[in-house]
């Protein structure tokens, strides 16, 4: 068989929609199967208690309201009219507690956060899917639609993420989704669509304030094209955008179903929505909760004193530097499809909107950091659905790259670094969290790594393995949460002391460098990533 032959036959296999689903069910398949397979190997995050308390809150204030049931598990809980917390969105977490009610609340605290973290990952599942769907119907290629979501599925500190951080994982899940919805609108304006979107929009709200982009933006977009369309004299230029079959009375629609979902998967809002609605803006736009320090280039500063290029800095370090080209080039893509363009206006509007919108969806949330000096702080995890865009631009830049360059190079390069991706996230678990690129590895001392001391757990049962004390005494940063998943034997002898313990567990979090030092200790185990200690367990010198 010739090399044309051939060349055809793996053409044609690529072209054969069979092979596509073959190949989609695989992935996703594995992906699955890896998931429930490594779930149990994560600690409980610093955020989990207090987001389970938020959960249950609400879900003693929707009991109370509708049901009018003693459930008496529920008697220490906090009323949420009074409750410090009561504007944070739990509606993502609220069937979490309900699987707990079910089961008469006498599941075990390990369970019930090993459950959360099944639970987490299943959500991030199908917010990939999502994912797929809007490529898919945004560049309609099955083969593009699946490198983006290979991206964003595979990216290690998303991987890692995915299980335990039930607040910025969970808005980024919802931000696939609404995106989904929100390109199906567009296409097709009809009520099912603009139900749909709306429900999903209003999900992302509740999670996080940041989800009222979504209908801002769609609203937005209706507006510029329908005044767009008005002004336009020639009909052929007309059908390059999109109508509405709904005509003005899309916008009311929206607005209604949009405000109405909120208002019902939001407890909080029942008695004053409004009052509701602008404080949970206000609040969590300056959010000032956290006061702390963290580690960036070497320095230990406050969000106050950190600099505008924070989170230019840590995409820049934390982000796998082929992903970076990709970006770059949809960069270079919009810019060259503008200027070739002869009615570029028409066309950012029509056939380029998609990228416009990916564009206005990244550089619009980054930006509005920046400019309003918002409270990001400890890694960049709570922009992480900023990376829903941003792999959006990034197949775009694929896109660009195999127009311009022979396509076998461009295969052959992605599939290389997308293994060697894979071979990191399996050497270095369950701590794909604390990755850094080619870039950030040399200077990662220098910054926070693993912020959610994570490798307690790991240490803490090292210590449980190799002392056969019935009773052990360790000091350390939330050493209670490693507990909380522990082997009921092992978590029952440690004893958790401040002052003059039998061992010290230390993470390297607000730490320049791989050494620490206590006076009197030596250190006998490290939890390393590449070349660099996240966690070490120091021992007391015996006299």
């Amino acid at each position: 068989m010739d090399s044309k032959t051939m060349n055809g036959n793996i053409k044609a296999l690529f072209q054969n929609r069979k092979f596509f689903w073959l190949i989609f069910i695989l992935f996703l398949a594995v992906y699955l199967l890896v998931g429930i397979s490594v779930f149990q190997d994560y600690n409980v995050s610093v955020d989990e208690p207090i987001q389970r308390e938020h959960s249950r809150v609400a879900y003693k204030y929707i009991n109370d309201k509708l049901f009018h049931r003693e459930i008496d598990s529920m008697m220490n809980v906090d009323e949420l009219a009074e409750y410090e917390h009561k504007y944070y969105g739990v509606a993502m977490q609220l069937p979490l507690v309900f699987v707990e009610d079910i089961l008469h609340f006498e599941l075990s605290v390990r369970r019930i956060f090993q459950g959360r973290h099944l639970y987490n990952f299943f959500i991030c599942v199908l917010g990939y899917i999502c994912f797929y769907f809007a490529l898919k119907k945004i560049l309609g290629n099955r083969w593009y639609a699946l490198a983006g979501m290979a991206l964003i599925s595979l990216y290690p500190r998303l991987f890692a993420y995915q299980f335990y951080d039930i607040k910025n994982m969970i808005f980024a899940a919802l931000n696939m989704a609404a995106l989904l919805t929100l390109v199906n609108v567009v296409e097709k304006c009809n009520f099912l669509n603009i139900l749909l979107f709306a429900f999903v929009a209003a999900l992302t709200t509740n999670q996080r304030i940041m989800g009222v982009l979504f209908p801002v933006l769609l609203i937005g977009y209706f507006i510029v094209t329908d005044i767009t369309q008005a002004r336009i004299a020639h009909k052929e230029h007309a059908d390059e955008i999109q109508h509405s079959e709904f005509g003005w009375k899309k916008y009311p629609l929206i607005i209604f179903l949009y405000l109405l979902a909120w208002f019902v998967i939001t407890p909080a809002a029942w008695e004053e929505p409004v009052r509701t609605f602008y404080e949970t803006f206000v609040g969590f736009s300056h959010y000032e909760r956290w006061d702390g320090t963290m580690l960036f280039n070497g320095r230990l500063v406050t969000c106050e004193e950190r600099p505008w290029y924070y989170l230019f800095a840590w995409f820049g370090i934390s982000i796998p530097v082929w992903y970076l080209v990709l970006f770059a080039a949809g960069h270079v893509y919009a810019v060259v499809s503008v200027r070739k363009s002869e009615n570029k206006w028409i066309d950012i509007l029509g056939k380029y909107k998609w990228l416009s919108c990916s564009l206005a969806l990244f550089w619009g949330s980054v930006g509005a950091v920046v400019i309003l000096n918002s409270r990001i702080y400890e890694e960049w995890r709570h922009m992480f659905f900023v990376f829903v865009p941003f792999c959006c631009i990034a197949v775009y830049g694929l896109v660009f790259l195999l127009q311009k360059i022979n396509r076998k190079v461009i295969y052959g390069i992605a599939a290389v670094c997308l293994l060697l991706q894979v071979v990191w996230l399996v050497r270095n678990h369950p701590y794909q969290a604390v990755y850094f690129n080619g870039i950030g590895r040399n200077i990662a001392t220098k910054f926070d790594r693993d912020s959610w001391y994570m490798s307690n757990l790991e240490m803490l049962k090292w210590i449980a393995d190799n002392d056969d004390g019935e009773q052990i005494t360790v000091d350390g940063y939330f050493i209670e949460m490693a507990e909380l998943v522990m082997d009921d034997g092992d978590a029952g002898r440690i004893l958790h002391i401040q002052d003059d313990a039998e061992y010290i567990i230390a993470n390297y979090t607000r730490v320049v460098g791989n050494t620490l030092e206590y006076e009197g200790y030596e250190e006998v185990y490290s939890v390393w990533v590449d070349k660099y200690k996240i966690g070490s367990v120091f021992r007391k010198k015996e006299m």
